[in-house]
């Protein structure tokens, strides 16, 4: 699983992606110029959705999905094809 591999090296990656929510960043998300989309799971133990929605808000034209059911590895699993699907009308309207 994702969360396996995620810990194989030892936790270092994982505690420098949480320290990542602590600390501002060096851009404001509503200066965002691309395209975004968020998938989030409506069960992630480690972080709420709500603060993924939060931050999606921020970004211009961003949209949100809430994966019913998903933790935190999960989504990316879940909703591939529709991330792809995603990626695939962005690149078109862009071109």
């Amino acid at each position: 699983s994702s969360g396996i591999e995620a810990w194989r090296q030892g936790g270092l990656g994982v505690v420098n992606e949480g320290q990542l929510y602590l600390h501002p960043w060096d851009f404001a998300p509503e200066a965002v110029e691309r395209p975004a989309c968020f998938w989030h799971g409506s069960e992630d133990p480690f972080f709420h959705w709500s603060l993924a929605e939060k931050l999606a808000r921020r970004v211009p034209g961003s949209v949100f999905h809430r994966v019913p059911g998903e933790g935190h590895f999960t989504p990316v699993y879940r909703v591939q094809d529709q991330v792809f699907d995603w990626l695939d009308r962005v690149s078109s309207a862009s071109s």
